[in-house]
């Protein structure tokens, strides 16, 4: 007789970072992602309030029905200089089925 093991594994994960060290990890599974209402928010942010090479990122269901769900990722920080930029790249929307 063949086993199988079938694991679900996270929709996505949102972390921030800086100069000084990476924040807390913010795994979103699909049982999450389908029970979250349209205007439900993650986010991955620093905690080492550096300000220098900053990563931060949100993720936000924008659009649901009954097949799944639209998330807007965004992404933001500063550059790794002594006088940081500001920066933020170009939001990213993923759908997700159920």
């Amino acid at each position: 007789m063949k086993t199988k093991v079938v694991q679900q594994v996270n929709a996505f994960t949102l972390q921030g970072s800086n100069y000084n060290g990476t924040g807390d990890i913010i795994e979103v599974g699909y049982s999450e992602l389908e029970a979250a209402p349209v205007g439900t928010v993650w986010n991955g942010f620093d905690d080492h309030n550096c300000g220098r090479d900053l990563r931060e990122e949100s993720a936000e269901v924008v659009y649901k029905n009954n097949h799944g769900c639209a998330v807007l990722f965004r992404e933001w920080g500063t550059t790794d200089e002594p006088d940081p930029k500001d920066w933020e790249s170009a939001p990213e929307l993923v759908w997700y089925e159920f």
